[in-house]
């Protein structure tokens, strides 16, 4: 277990907490930003582009907003130059990545309200990995909505199921590798499963996480199995073989699991995961069925914040992280 070698690293102006690399050209980052005014309760943020050529990164372009945050980035993968945005005012916006070469520029599509409020967040958001069509959002008001999106010219989003599992926020949602289950998990511990096919939830689970349910990522080798990660500082292996899922396997990060990234055109599963105040891991599943990890590598320096978010290269040979409030964003080597 060796802890990563820092390639480069930057200070930006607002608090980094998503990220994501243009997969067709893994050089440009997309980094997403959020800050709260504590004096006037407005939340502001930005939309910021970071050119890593030569292993170093340069801010190339930034989109500004005085009146609202970024919590979520995500590219298609069915269309790589379609990007979308999840708000701190309770929309989305839809924007075409252009390739310019030496830097990339960012064209709003639309933007489309998702919640019923403006003073509701839009906390994160999720492709399907089979319809190009549909999309998923969670929200502070403990409501998960799947989204149809319209992808004429006008790109305008249709709400297809809304549903109010969770009694508080609804951190994030995943898809299984069919399309055809949402998993959603919350800050009430409820981690569960809906049908969309069916149009009902097959089953919930309220004990096996002693804090909020803040990642979930369906394994893409094996539709049987999912990871889940929590503000209790545990990452858990579900088998889904069964009528409804259950915990095989628990392991603690010792920080709450925040994010938990695939490494692309893995072949043994290596996940980064971000552990807010401790750090960051690259873990790999072993034992029979996958039930506990092994720790690859770690990130213990080189962020004195919350670890909130991270990407890969196409590849897989450079790992992008921030942390928020000493506003750093780095670089890291891998292996």
């Amino acid at each position: 277990m060796a802890h990563l070698s820092l390639k480069s690293s930057i200070l930006v102006d607002l608090p980094p907490c998503t990220l994501v690399f243009f997969p067709s050209n893994s050089r440009f980052l997309i980094v997403g930003t959020y800050q709260l005014e504590k004096e006037t309760g407005l939340r502001r943020g930005s939309l910021d582009v970071f050119d890593t050529v030569d292993g170093n990164l340069r801010l190339v372009n930034s989109i500004t907003s005085a009146s609202s945050s970024i919590l979520d980035v995500k590219i298609s993968p069915h269309d790589s130059t379609l990007l979308i945005t999840a708000h701190s005012t309770g929309n989305i916006c839809m924007w075409r990545i252009i390739d310019e070469g030496v830097s990339l520029s960012l064209q709003l599509l639309a933007d489309q309200t998702v919640a019923d409020d403006t003073n509701i967040l839009v906390l994160s958001l999720s492709f399907s990995p089979t319809s190009k069509e549909e999309i998923s959002v969670t929200l502070t008001s403990g409501e998960w909505r799947t989204i149809s999106l319209d992808h004429s010219s006008s790109y305008k989003a249709t709400q297809s199921i809304s549903e109010q599992p969770h009694t508080l926020e609804a951190w994030t949602s995943a898809f299984n590798n069919a399309g055809a289950v949402l998993y959603t998990g919350g800050d009430d511990c409820l981690f569960q499963a809906y049908d969309l096919r069916m149009g009902c939830q097959v089953w919930q689970d309220r004990r096996s996480h002693s804090a909020g349910v803040t990642s979930i990522l369906s394994d893409s080798l094996d539709d049987t199995r999912l990871w889940t990660g929590s503000y209790d500082d545990t990452m858990r292996v579900w088998d889904l073989r069964g009528p409804r899922g259950k915990v095989v396997g628990e392991t603690n990060l010792g920080g709450g699991v925040w994010r938990l990234i695939p490494r692309p055109a893995s072949t043994n599963n290596e996940i980064f995961t971000c552990c807010m105040y401790n750090g960051a891991y690259v873990v790999t599943p072993s034992g029979a069925y996958g039930e506990s990890v092994d720790v690859l590598g770690t990130i213990k320096e080189g962020h004195e914040s919350m670890v909130y978010g991270a990407d890969w290269t196409t590849d897989g040979s450079v790992v992008a992280s921030c942390s928020f409030y000493d506003k750093k964003l780095n670089l890291w080597k891998y292996p």
